[in-house]
């Protein structure tokens, strides 16, 4: 058990030092783990994401979805590539000015799992179907993370270092 402690010990403060280090780019992979869920949910529903542009021009809720409505999953799928490959090189940064490999998975995980389905459980109401909903987003962008973090880091540092 000491050993974990001791791990997870280190483990925070490589995490810290490289969150100071990097400053500015500190809050762009923030804001990128906390945009992933909201483009994978556009992508998964988008019906949703149509009617709520509806809903921002002021126009009437259809009863049925019109097909060519439909049209936003293509730019849907257009939004989650350019915030992968956005991301992508947002991380390459991070860890060449953080000067150090840590694996930023964990992190993402505890953010988006954690915080972010704890806040919307305590602003909405916990429901079964909403958590499957909220844990499946979190889980592909953890997946996404990790294989932006393994990728950039070896971009960032070389395949000897990852």
């Amino acid at each position: 058990m000491p050993d974990f402690v001791d791990r997870m010990s280190d483990y925070h403060g490589n995490v810290e030092g490289s969150l100071r280090s990097a400053k500015e780019f500190t809050w762009l992979m923030f804001g990128g783990w906390i945009a992933f869920p909201f483009a994978i949910q556009t992508v998964l529903h988008p019906a949703d994401a149509a009617l709520l542009l509806m809903r921002m021009q002021g126009l009437p809720h259809p009863s049925v979805m019109p097909a060519a409505s439909l049209g936003a999953e293509l730019f849907a799928l257009i939004m989650l590539a350019t915030l992968c490959v956005s991301h992508f090189f947002v991380s390459v940064v991070f860890f060449r000015r953080a000067g150090r490999v840590v694996p930023m998975y964990p992190v993402c995980g505890v953010l988006l799992g954690i915080i972010g389905n704890g806040l919307w459980w305590y602003f909405t109401a916990f429901d079964p179907q909403g958590a499957l909903v909220g844990f499946s987003a979190v889980a592909l962008t953890v997946g996404c993370e990790i294989l932006i973090d393994g990728r950039a880091r070896n971009m960032a540092f070389g395949g000897g270092r990852a």
